[in-house]
């Protein structure tokens, strides 16, 4: 494959459509979300996710809670 035809996560997600971003941007935050309630987990903590306000209101809604 020649140089000129790699491309790397930045070039794909360049090239994303303003939805999808948004769309893999979720994602990506439900994954390290649910790696921090593994690691509250493994110390022995209970943790749940709290959908605090609309996503109308604000698409940063939720709060993860550790006890």
């Amino acid at each position: 494959m020649a140089e000129s035809e790699l491309c790397g996560v930045g070039d794909i997600v360049r090239s994303m459509e303003g939805i999808d971003r948004a769309v893999l941007g979720y994602m990506c935050k439900d994954i390290i979300d649910g790696g921090r309630m593994m690691w509250l987990k493994a110390q022995g903590l209970k943790s749940e996710l709290v959908k605090y306000v609309p996503s109308s209101i604000s698409p940063e809604n939720h709060l993860l809670v550790g006890r």
